[in-house]
């Protein structure tokens, strides 16, 4: 595929120019193009596409949509332009964590009024900024006409498919955070400027945990960085027209350059469904450890085989580019370093700190030996079946998941954190390399 840098669009202020995301031009407007982009696999922008052919393309507009739709819902609405980052309730760490941003979700607005606010130009300092957000469906079979022909951008995986409307006054930002699905981002109106890294970026965005409300999101506020001194960054502003097409949990984040309206179109990966097979997998039973010791809980068996099946499972990760002990520090630095849990000061961690890591735990494990192999076995032959680009960010909610499902969600990181002060007892006794 010949890719072409046109840099015939101006970047806003703030932007840098040598950072752009490759275009790609097509010479026939009608023919498809998503499964040679999904073959290229990274970001790129595909231009005089059959996009060109949507009644939405020329249509899109306040006054056309104002007709169309009467009442607009769930719309996000805030005193200053930044959405996100997303929290959701139902997460593991929800009940001692709180949103570090808040922000009306569930506003219901005529649509007259909706548009009439996004689009007044008069105000330089608007009193409050509009957001919307939706699947197309909500808008009904008109709007699904209105995109026709679609089922090329829906081809990755049909039947794992959605479609979004989003439409939102200038200005608007929409905080960093990556999606585990194909995105193919279509710009209708207005200018969107995009600033994207890829998945290998966690550390330098510091990811929230995997249990978090905020998971796939990104602690460090993009806006206040030089995005510049982050390898792999890439910045693009979009044209009313212009398809971006975002692989698998690549990080990015938006900002209206215009008031804006585009659609993007999610397809489900063989990534997720893979993670999820490793999830389903049973972790060996802890009948064969029981003990007459006192001084080794129940709580402190599953801790100790927490930290045992991640050592063994990493050990068996071929494309892991650090030590086992160096990647669990770093998940648990990066991801929960910065975080301040609303925990209560009498709680302290279920497992006997003095037995954890000693030589009476130690004993029991030629108990489960096979056992725990055969489950290392079983998830490394999955989770090296992840492209190599997208491994690190799955492995570390990975290693999450085991801990919080052993340790329980609020002792995830004390138990993380014991992972090195535990590694030399580990590898010693498991020949964890």
């Amino acid at each position: 595929m010949s890719l072409s840098n046109n840099n015939t669009h101006s970047f806003p202020s703030g932007a840098h120019p040598g950072l752009e995301v490759p275009r790609w031009r097509m010479s026939d407007n009608n023919k498809p193009f998503a499964n040679k982009i999904l073959q290229y696999g990274k970001p790129i922008v595909i231009e005089n596409s059959f996009i060109q052919h949507w009644k939405a393309a020329s249509k899109w507009n306040p006054g056309y949509l104002k007709n169309k739709v009467k009442q607009l819902t769930k719309v996000y609405k805030n005193s200053y332009p930044y959405f996100g980052p997303y929290y959701d309730t139902t997460r593991p760490l929800s009940q001692w964590t709180s949103p570090s941003n808040r922000y009306a979700s569930n506003v219901t607005i005529s649509s007259s009024k909706f548009f009439n606010h996004i689009s007044d130009e008069s105000s330089s300092d608007p009193k409050h900024f509009l957001y919307y957000s939706g699947e197309i469906e909500r808008f009904g079979k008109w709007a699904l006409d209105d995109i026709s022909p679609y089922a090329d951008l829906i081809s990755p995986m049909p039947e794992s498919s959605s479609i979004n409307v989003w439409i939102g006054q200038k200005g608007v930002i929409a905080h960093c955070h990556y999606d585990g699905y194909h995105n193919f981002y279509v710009q209708l109106r207005g200018r969107k400027k995009f600033t994207l890294f890829p998945p290998s970026s966690w550390a330098h965005l510091q990811v929230f945990p995997f249990l978090h409300p905020s998971h796939a999101q990104c602690q460090v506020n993009v806006s206040e960085i030089d995005v510049s001194q982050i390898p792999g960054a890439q910045q693009v502003v979009l044209n009313a027209g212009d398809v971006l097409y975002l692989p698998p949990l690549h990080f990015h984040h938006v900002e209206a350059v215009d008031e804006s309206v585009s659609l993007n179109v999610w397809t489900d990966t063989p990534q997720s469904g893979l993670v999820q097979a490793v999830f389903a997998i049973p972790f060996p039973s802890l009948e064969k450890l029981k003990t007459t010791d006192t001084s080794i809980s129940i709580a402190t068996l599953q801790a100790w085989m927490a930290l045992v099946l991640i050592g063994r499972v990493l050990q068996h990760i071929t494309e892991l580019d650090s030590t086992v002990g160096d990647f669990v520090n770093q998940v648990s630095s990066v991801r929960f370093g910065r975080l301040k849990l609303q925990l209560d000061e009498d709680q302290v961690v279920p497992w006997n700190q003095d037995v954890i890591c000693s030589e009476a735990t130690q004993s029991l494990a030629p108990r489960i030996e096979v056992n725990v192999e055969t489950y290392a076995k079983g998830v490394s032959r999955v989770l090296n079946q992840l492209p190599p680009n997208t491994l690190q960010l799955w492995l570390g909610n990975y290693v999450e998941f085991v801990a919080a499902s052993l340790a329980g969600p609020r002792f995830t990181h004390d138990l993380l954190s014991r992972f090195n002060d535990c590694t030399a007892d580990i590898v010693k006794f498991h020949h964890i390399e």
